[in-house]
């Protein structure tokens, strides 16, 4: 018997209060107190201040140039999608209607629209990360892990990296929706009419909508989907998003494309690729980006017409755990999805979940030292596998192996579909 909506969504918003006191508290308190060299004021992450300032243009009317926001020099910073700047536009109300302080383009030890902001961010991002670990976690069949400890574990492994610690919310945000995708994935399968509101496809198209990389999850997405559904899912969950990035590149191409198409990444700010120069200002990482598709692709094929979400779950987090392997600049929240995901599919064994939490944790430690750069690559290479090792071991045991005439059986079909419409 299912658990009422209403009992689910108080619960998360319930743990979700309690996550955003936390993490204000540790940005406002314990973070100074603890590392005063490294965090002398409030710890406004710098990357936050660029969503407000596109979410200043939303509610200003501008929400077309969006991607203008944060501009120095003709650089676009401002990468994301556009979906957290439209939630957060009426806190930039309020700021600019208050006069509050705000740490861009100028440096505040303590702007005063922090407290407010930081707390809209975590609040907003945390309620659907908790409410979707729950669905999911029912959805796989975990009950051998409490739930208290699912929830504890996403604070831990994925709102304290990457909302506390570095302000990106919307990569908070695009794990929740990606979550509530694979949720659906049984209902579709076990043949529940189309709904848009249910659909798996549309929830991975918001997600992509709020952080590009959840694109890295459609091919898995469609090789998963009943077969008369795929190219419908592909269309919603691939040109959803190109309808709406391709408004702004036709609206605003001269920021838009360097944003979307061109993001900078800075070397000298973490840890970078071995073959990206650390003493460089800026690389594009698009290319190297592109090669993350190909796994995506092979996981797909892999996976094609599997009905089991446990492995269905591991292969999405493969794909988005092996995503931080592919930037030239590697930060510790781009391997927080996948490690989340691991977790989540290992919900039905406390020892096997017990690991990925363990070595998810030593994984995101690892970005705290700095031995030599192939040392730490290499490190991180082994704890990537030491997380989702047990995991793929299931995947790679999966018998028969999937044909690729399928696949491209697929492609046929589709492209036979769209001539027959379009005569």
């Amino acid at each position: 018997m299912g658990v009422p909506a209403w009992r689910a969504w108080a619960r998360a918003s319930g743990v979700g209060v309690v996550a955003t006191a936390a993490g204000m508290a540790a940005s406002l308190f314990v973070l100074p107190a603890l590392s005063p060299k490294a965090f002398p004021y409030w710890s406004a992450p710098p990357d936050a201040w660029l969503t407000l300032q596109a979410a200043h243009l939303v509610a200003w009317g501008g929400l077309p140039l969006i991607y203008e926001a944060g501009n120095r020099g003709g650089g676009a910073l401002f990468v994301s999608g556009p979906i957290l700047p439209i939630l957060m536009a009426p806190v930039a109300m309020l700021s600019a209607h208050f006069g509050w302080s705000e740490a861009y383009p100028l440096f505040v030890p303590r702007p005063s629209a922090w407290p407010v902001y930081g707390a809209a961010g975590l609040f907003v991002c945390s309620v659907p990360l908790f409410l979707s670990m729950r669905s999911l976690r029912r959805a796989v069949g975990g009950m051998k892990v409490p739930l208290w400890a699912l929830e504890l574990a996403a604070a831990v492994l994925v709102l304290l990296p990457t909302a506390v610690l570095y302000g990106h919310y919307e990569d908070v945000l695009a794990l929740a929706l990606v979550a509530a995708a694979l949720a659906r994935l049984p209902a579709v399968w076990e043949g529940a009419p189309p709904s848009l509101g249910a659909s798996p496809a549309l929830m991975l198209a918001l997600a992509v909508l709020c952080k590009q990389w959840a694109a890295l999850a459609i091919p898995v997405l469609v090789a998963v989907l009943p077969r008369g559904r795929r190219l419908r899912g592909l269309a919603v969950a691939a040109g959803l998003p190109a309808v709406v990035f391709g408004f702004f590149l036709a609206v605003d191409w001269r920021f838009a494309s360097v944003a979307l198409l061109h993001p900078p990444s800075f070397p000298r700010l973490r840890h970078a690729a071995l073959w990206v120069s650390p003493g460089a200002s800026s690389v594009v990482g698009t290319p190297s980006r592109l090669v993350a598709f190909v796994l995506a692709g092979a996981v797909a094929w892999w996976l094609w017409d599997r009905r089991d979400l446990v492995v269905v779950v591991t292969g999405f987090a493969l794909v988005l755990l092996a995503r931080g392997l592919f930037e030239p600049v590697a930060f510790s929240y781009y391997f927080g999805p996948g490690i989340a995901l691991f977790l989540v599919g290992a919900t039905a064994s406390r020892g096997r979940a017990g690991w990925v939490f363990g070595a998810g944790t030593a994984l995101l430690a690892w970005f705290l030292v700095y031995p030599p750069r192939p040392i730490w690559w290499v490190g991180l290479g082994l704890l990537c596998l030491a997380t989702a090792g047990p995991a793929m071991v299931d995947v790679l045991a999966i018998r028969p192996m999937p044909r690729a005439s399928d696949a491209w059986g697929f492609l046929g079909r589709s492209g036979m579909k769209i001539r027959r419409r379009s005569a």
